[in-house]
């Protein structure tokens, strides 16, 4: 008897594990995320943090104001047929899209944006912006850069522009399944190989649009890796290999969902009640969202402790100090 009590208990722990979907993991990290920013947002309210010290700024220059809103239109522009594409699609399934918790996904991401200014300044913001207020980057626990009240964030474009930065993810998955369906005997390995080289000649570009258009620059590059090193437009060339990393792994996890009906944070979806599933796949998906933009953030972290260059000086349009 004392044997097949033993049984059953462990019969009973294995079905408990399995009852554990992958699914109930990412949402679990997605909650973990939502808590994490919010709890830093609020101590970023609480203390002022948005506001801007040093006493009356001077007006933006006319060229940073309309470079910034070129870029602000176009990232809004992006946005917005984003949304309707998501809406739409929404109506059709009768529950929240892949696409919907991807494009919420990437918005909630934005609070990692100055991550990568842990240590030191890596990239920084325009000072002479359309929407000056100071980064929450100083409240985050540990935090070696620069003084609170002092960063400036240009939540306007760049809100936005972290949810068009999901019109790149449906571009890359568009085109694996086209390479895959041109070559079916391809291992995942090398789709996954080709589509990374596809996504690096696509966002290589895109990595110098922050300093042409008045965004910000690089205020810490490595001069071996870099192109026009410590002028006002420096390239850091290993910028772009780590964008498109970040681009590749939401491809892939939206291309498994187009192909295998789940993809990797979403299995285990389906045994779950109706009224969960869009929960479980938002805080799912929003998850690994913001894994793919901290493991950026983390790398840049990285070699911003390895020795880099400023640049040596600023046109009239930029109102960043180093």
């Amino acid at each position: 008897m004392s044997g097949h009590t033993q049984r059953t208990a462990r019969a009973q722990r294995r079905s408990a594990v399995r009852m554990v979907r992958p699914v109930h993991v990412w949402a679990a990290a997605g909650t973990l995320c939502l808590a994490a920013q919010l709890a830093l947002l609020v101590r970023w309210l609480a203390d002022r943090g948005y506001r801007l010290t040093g006493g009356p700024r001077p007006a933006a220059p006319a060229t940073a104001l309309v470079l910034q809103g070129l870029f602000s239109a176009l990232c809004l522009a992006v946005l917005a047929l984003l949304i309707r594409m998501a809406w739409r699609q929404c109506r059709a399934e009768r529950r929240l899209s892949f696409d919907t918790a991807g494009i919420i996904g990437f918005l909630l991401a934005t609070w990692l944006d100055p991550v990568q200014n842990y240590l030191r300044p890596v990239f920084v913001q325009n000072a002479y912006a359309l929407t000056p207020a100071a980064s929450w980057g100083p409240y985050l626990p540990g935090w070696q850069g620069s003084d609170p009240h002092t960063v400036t964030w240009l939540w306007l474009p760049l809100l936005p522009m972290y949810g068009a930065f999901y019109a790149a993810v449906i571009l890359i998955s568009r085109l694996m399944r086209r390479i895959r369906a041109r070559h079916p005997q391809w291992s995942e390995a090398r789709l996954y190989g080709a589509s990374y080289l596809i996504s690096y000649a696509a966002v290589a570009p895109l990595t110098q649009i922050y300093p042409l258009l008045a965004v910000g620059v690089w205020g810490h590059a490595i001069p071996e890796l870099t192109l026009f090193s410590g002028r006002w437009y420096q390239w850091p060339l290993y910028e772009a290999p780590v964008t498109a990393l970040v681009v590749l792994l939401p491809s892939i996890l939206r291309h498994q969902h187009l192909t295998g009906g789940s993809s990797l944070v979403e299995r285990g979806m389906e045994q779950l009640p109706d009224t969960r599933r869009s929960w479980a796949r938002a805080l799912a998906v929003t998850a690994f969202m913001n894994g793919a933009v901290l493991l950026y953030m983390l790398i840049q972290i990285l070699l911003s402790l390895l020795p880099g260059i400023s640049p040596q000086s600023l046109p009239a349009h930029f109102g960043t100090t180093f």
